[in-house]
């Protein structure tokens, strides 16, 4: 029989047989997870020890020190970027049900879209950093994002940023939710009546996605060369594209580069026995870039990694059909599980890690831990609130 030697601080259960580990994750309901990470946001994120708008900007937290970080110096601990993860979490959770008091988030989500409209768009429809910062951040990938927190809410701008992100090149850039962004601003211009608009956003969409076609395996380069984080918005973007056309020949086409690219997304994750690693993309660094600790070393699970659960959802019948046939499950199922690996970084009380450190020591300092720091982690629960998956 295999041996019980231990349990992980978030979650981990492990079982060790010979020379042979494996560790099992256990998670509450997703429902369950958000609300209290939601309380825990509402009660310890908010900045509303500031004035005016800048009130509504929700805060990395240290967890262990029990203090909000308040922004302007190292740009992945801002009160911008991806910490539009954290509204875009208040909002799905209202639209789910899963808030504990619905007038108290109601509000907090209105004061976040405030804030992100008054305090990091500029005139020229660019985003900056830092509510701090009077200048715009050249960073393309922070529009998608806006686009999906206001695409219901304010439409027009909305539709306004989307034109600027391709303005300045968005059509060469593989966005983390610019495919998803588009269908659904696409969605709400056709609900308001505004169809000129909705095909607009479907021609730019259509658009990145032949431009991403051309460019073959050739993916332009942005912040690394090549990561998971590029090939998941690429493959989400040409997903996107293809619910949007009704031309068989385009649908054909977009089938075709879909199927021939899914390979190299799912080769980034792999069989390990590890709840942190069972078809986790890899992804390196990020305990640096967004914890407090500053370690290198690869990040296990990064919340990131729900981008390839995402795709495997958005797949064309075609294309999961065979995906079926090959792996011998619907990539539903899969999609499932890497979900669920990324719930193991939230813990009971409402607190999360932007960032579990997997190797047992980095440069000599301890690691194979959890980083204090709670940041941008709440996109793991917002994807799959966002496709009702879990």
């Amino acid at each position: 029989m295999p041996d019980l030697i231990g349990e992980g601080e978030h979650g981990e259960t492990y079982v060790q047989r010979g020379r042979s580990r494996i560790a099992i994750g256990r998670h509450a309901p997703l429902g369950h997870i958000v609300r209290r990470r939601v309380r825990f946001i509402l009660d310890h994120q908010r900045a509303t020890h500031r004035a005016g708008a800048a009130a509504g900007a929700l805060l990395p937290y240290d967890t262990e020190r029990g203090v909000t970080i308040p922004g302007a110096g190292w740009n992945d601990l801002s009160d911008g970027r991806e910490r539009l993860g954290m509204g875009l979490l208040l909002q799905e959770a209202l639209r789910h049900g899963h808030a504990d008091d619905r007038e108290r988030t109601a509000a907090a989500a209105e004061a976040f879209r405030r804030f992100v409209t008054e305090c990091l768009l500029t005139e020229t429809q660019a985003l900056r950093a830092d509510s701090h910062r009077p200048e715009a951040s050249t960073r393309l990938y922070d529009v998608p994002w806006l686009v999906l927190l206001l695409a219901e809410h304010d439409p027009g701008r909305a539709l306004a940023a989307l034109r600027g992100f391709y303005a300045r090149g968005g059509e060469r850039f593989l966005a983390i939710g610019a495919g998803l962004a588009a269908r659904e601003l696409a969605e709400s211009l056709r609900k308001g009546g505004r169809e000129d608009g909705a095909a607009e956003v479907e021609s730019l969409l259509r658009g990145h996605a032949g431009a991403s076609i051309a460019a073959g395996g050739d993916l332009p380069a942005h912040e690394v060369n090549y990561e998971q984080s590029m090939v998941a918005p690429l493959l989400e973007i040409l997903c996107a594209a293809r619910v949007s056309t009704a031309d068989p020949a385009e649908q054909a086409e977009l089938d075709d580069a879909i199927a021939h690219r899914l390979p190299w997304l799912l080769a980034f994750g792999g069989p390990q026995p590890h709840v942190r690693l069972r078809d986790v993309a890899i992804r390196h660094w990020d305990g640096y870039w967004f914890g407090r600790e500053m370690l290198w070393g690869d990040t296990f699970p990064h919340h990131w990694s729900a981008l390839t659960a995402n795709v495997l959802l958005m797949l064309p019948e075609p294309v999961a059909a065979a995906f079926e046939r090959e792996r011998g499950e619907p990539p539903a199922a899969l999609a499932r599980r890497i979900y669920a690996a990324n719930l193991i970084d939230f813990a009971p009380d409402g607190t999360a890690t932007a960032a579990f450190v997997f190797p047992s020591c980095v440069s000599g300092r301890a690691a194979h831990r959890a980083d204090p720091l709670a940041n941008d982690q709440d996109w793991a629960l917002y994807w799959p609130l966002r496709f009702g998956a879990l």
